[in-house]
């Protein structure tokens, strides 16, 4: 069986799907979240979340979800831009790194930079 993890809101009661090879199931883990759309699992067992608006919460086990951190950059989440997606340094240390839009402006245009 795979566990398919869902972080947003959704009906109480998890859900079964059928492929070929696996039984799927979904489980909400937590709720509350703006469009989550990235996610890494740090040693403890929680979660950092990104919300495609420019928001990063810690998920715990329990599904407590925190505040949004403070001092982010600014994103730019319009069409496919936002605050993409997260990712542990892979010696495990304290580093976490995040890849998100930049709005830029260049001759009178509007421009989106990873």
């Amino acid at each position: 069986m795979i566990l398919c993890v869902c972080l947003l809101a959704a009906p109480a009661g998890a859900k079964t799907f059928a492929s070929k090879h696996y039984r799927l199931e979904t489980v909400t883990v937590a709720k509350g979240l703006r469009s989550p759309w990235g996610l890494a699992f740090l040693p403890s067992g929680a979660m950092i979340v990104t919300e495609r608006a420019g928001g990063i919460r810690i998920v715990s086990p329990g599904g407590q979800v925190s505040p949004r951190l403070a001092g982010m950059p600014a994103v730019y989440a319009h069409g496919q831009g936002g605050m993409l997606d997260v990712a542990l340094d892979a010696r495990l240390t304290n580093e976490v790194q995040f890849l998100y839009d930049q709005e830029l402006q260049w001759e009178q245009n509007t421009i989106s930079s990873i």
